[in-house]
């Protein structure tokens, strides 16, 4: 499969950024994330009765529309901290490309998650260039299309981004919006910008000298249902819990096998903090709105078994939201300090397995309607780095795991009983 860019531009608002909304700087919490892009690519079969130059300016229009909603994407980091972004209304990166395949072939053989990258204007995460927003469409030979969503972390988390994304569609669906006022929030008030921030940022553990593989698991419904009814803990555990328990124990296992020792284990877990404060926030701010839990297995306390994990980060889990109850912005952010310090410490000292897993479960990718139905797929990307990241399949009731590892550990887990047992591999 070969996809060539065929023209690159950018986009900017519909209206002028009002000069007073200019400078816009970001919240303590976004000045502490990692300088990083995330991505996903969504694949949408061929829209009925328009051809591909009408559909182009429909999704050009509409993003320009949706720019002057969410000004800071057509705007510029500045300095060298990443800590404020001009809105300069400069415009959201926007690239066509042609893909020499059918969509639904291509879907129909299990693509290469390599492959994937190729649909995505930044698909390397640890690449942040002054750029906020880039959109790589992608039309296929049947006329079916891959949108391409690249998106600064620097700015906001992932619910941030769908929030925009989705909202662009319904623009696009709708053919237009009144549009009035620019409608960004973000979380400032919350947690209060620092002028000379000297705090280190989220860590990004990557070694070039390794070569890290990622593959698509699949965890069907059945499987996760059976795991979760024949646990042993008081309450029972969301799908997301199953999979951190089994992927974590897999992944502990595999340290066993290299060192030949058992030795402590943190799985880091990110929790969307939106509802669950004491404080109210809008559902559609933007930011950085999330908390590290850090789960802790100890080889001398605990056992090396699915249901003692499993009730490990339960447990983690409904400390941090107890926490997150009572707690106003100055206590979270600084319990979220104390956790990038302590995975700080954890990876110079080299003496604890580390495991940073994501969820974006019931995360509303497949609402993302441009007018022409709802996306045949939603994927991730292909990580240089150890980590995890779940997202629901189509159906909204199986997960697809995004596993990123080592190669040699990788052809090692994939044989594990219980991955073999609950999943498909792609």
């Amino acid at each position: 499969m070969k996809v060539e860019i065929i023209s690159r531009k950018y986009v900017g608002p519909s209206q002028p950024t009002p000069s007073q909304l200019r400078n816009y700087k970001l919240s303590r919490m976004d000045q502490l994330s990692a300088p990083a892009y995330g991505s996903n690519t969504f694949y949408y079969p061929p829209p009925p009765r328009s051809g591909h130059g009408d559909l182009i300016s429909r999704l050009e229009k509409s993003l320009s529309e949706m720019l002057t909603l969410y000004y800071p994407f057509a705007g510029r980091y500045r300095d060298e901290d990443l800590d404020a972004i001009d809105c300069c209304d400069e415009g959201a990166e926007f690239l066509l490309a042609n893909v020499d395949c059918r969509l639904d072939q291509f879907l129909q053989e299990k693509p290469c998650l390599k492959l994937l990258n190729q649909f995505l204007p930044y698909p390397q995460d640890e690449i942040l260039t002054t750029i906020v927003v880039a959109i790589q469409i992608n039309k296929f030979e049947c006329n079916g299309i891959a949108i391409g969503f690249s998106w600064s972390h620097k700015l906001g988390d992932h619910f941030s981004y769908m929030s925009f994304f989705n909202q662009w569609a319904n623009i696009c669906k709708e053919q237009g919006i009144q549009v009035k006022k620019p409608l960004c929030i973000g979380l400032q008030s919350v947690f209060p910008p620092v002028g000379d921030f000297k705090m280190s940022k989220v860590p990004i553990p990557i070694d070039t000298s390794k070569i890290f593989v990622t593959h698509r698991f699949i965890f069907y419904n059945d499987a996760i249902t059976n795991f979760r009814k024949s646990t042993k803990i008081h309450i029972i555990p969301s799908r997301v819990e199953v999979v951190a328990a089994l992927t974590w124990k897999a992944r502990i296992v595999l340290d066993l096998e290299k060192i030949g020792r058992l030795r402590p284990s943190v799985l880091v877990l990110l929790m969307n903090l939106r509802g669950k404060t004491s404080f109210e926030v809008p559902i559609n701010a933007l930011g950085n709105f999330v908390q590290f839990i850090l789960v802790r297995f100890r080889p001398d306390e605990n056992e090396l078994d699915f249901n003692c994990l499993l009730s490990l980060i339960r447990k983690a889990k409904e400390n941090a939201e107890e926490f997150a109850k009572r707690s106003d912005g100055e206590s979270i952010f600084s319990s979220v300090i104390g956790a990038l310090r302590e995975i700080d410490d954890e990876l110079r000292q080299a003496k604890t397995g580390i495991h940073v897993f994501t969820s974006v479960c019931r995360f509303p990718f497949y609402e993302a309607d441009f007018g022409w139905g709802e996306p045949s797929w939603v994927s991730s990307v292909q990580k240089p780095n150890d980590i995890t990241q779940l997202m629901d399949t189509k159906c909204g009731t199986g997960i697809e795991a995004y596993i990123s590892m080592e190669e040699h550990a990788m052809h090692r887990f994939q044989k594990d009983a219980d991955i073999l047992a609950l999943t498909f591999r792609n």
